[in-house]
Formats: structure tokens, C-alpha cells, sequence
């Protein structure tokens, strides 16, 4: 009899035990503390004279831009490879098999 109850028995300390650890994780941190009254510390900024600066040059003109160069043609003729793969070839694929 006590055989049928070890089931049920490991399934309540199983909860229990997610239970209580989900409290224990669910605890308030502790109170910061708060930190000591500091003295007040001033400055003044004196603003710095204006610099004269002197006028920029004028950009050069860019120059335009070359052309690509063209983009390589591929011919037909590389349709015809051929890999050593003998039995396949294209007609086996339109036949759908």
C-alpha cells in the first residue's frame, strides 16, 4: 500500500519545494542606504573671446566620374559543360522522373 502513496507523496514535496522557493526569491531587497549630505561646491565659466576665423578656400571642382567598367558577356558555349556524370542529363529532369 505504501508503495502506490510514494508517487503522490514525491509530487507534494515536489511542489512544496517549488513553492517555498518562489517566495524565498520573491523577498523585498534590503533598504538602500541613504547617502550623506555633500557640500555644495560652486565655479563660474568665464566665456572664451570669439577667434577671427579666416575665410575657407573654395572647394575644387570634383572631377566626373569614370564609367564602369563593362561587365563581363558570358557566351552560350557554357551550356554545353559537360562533368562526367554519365546517365544524367537534362532530359531526364523534363520528363518530371
Amino acid at each position: 500500500m505504501w508503495l502506490r502513496l510514494v508517487p503522490y507523496l514525491s509530487m507534494v514535496v515536489g511542489v512544496l519545494m517549488v513553492v517555498a522557493t518562489s517566495l524565498a526569491l520573491q523577498k523585498p531587497p534590503p533598504p538602500k542606504e541613504k547617502p550623506a549630505a555633500r557640500p555644495m561646491v560652486s565655479f563660474s565659466v568665464e566665456a572664451k573671446p570669439k577667434m577671427i576665423s579666416k575665410p575657407k578656400p573654395k572647394p575644387k571642382p570634383k572631377s566626373k566620374a569614370k564609367a564602369p567598367p563593362p561587365s563581363p558577356m558570358f557566351s552560350s558555349s557554357l551550356s554545353g559543360l559537360q562533368f562526367g556524370l554519365e546517365g544524367l542529363d537534362m532530359n531526364a529532369f523534363a520528363d518530371g522522373e
